[in-house]
């Protein structure tokens, strides 16, 4: 379940967030921990590459043609 939702003013902002936090995250291979200590983002970029990783697009989630492209975050009371 989403937690937050951050807003940034430029791309720059979020991509430098991005890098920042990417590397931080907990990993199934790990048994839910952070990589410690978590490796620089260009290596970390390398790993996810290695390994096929994907990005998440949202494009994908819509049907072709759509307008106006949104997300929601939605939780049952």
């Amino acid at each position: 379940m989403a937690v937050r939702a951050d807003i940034f003013e430029t791309k720059q902002e979020a991509e430098e967030y991005m890098k920042r936090i990417e590397p931080t995250v907990p990993l199934v291979s790990l048994g839910g921990q952070p990589r410690n200590p978590p490796l620089e983002y260009k290596d970390f970029a390398k790993w996810k590459s290695d390994q096929g990783f994907e990005d998440y697009d949202y494009k994908t989630m819509y049907m072709p043609g759509g307008a106006n492209p949104r997300e929601m975050l939605l939780r049952k009371r």
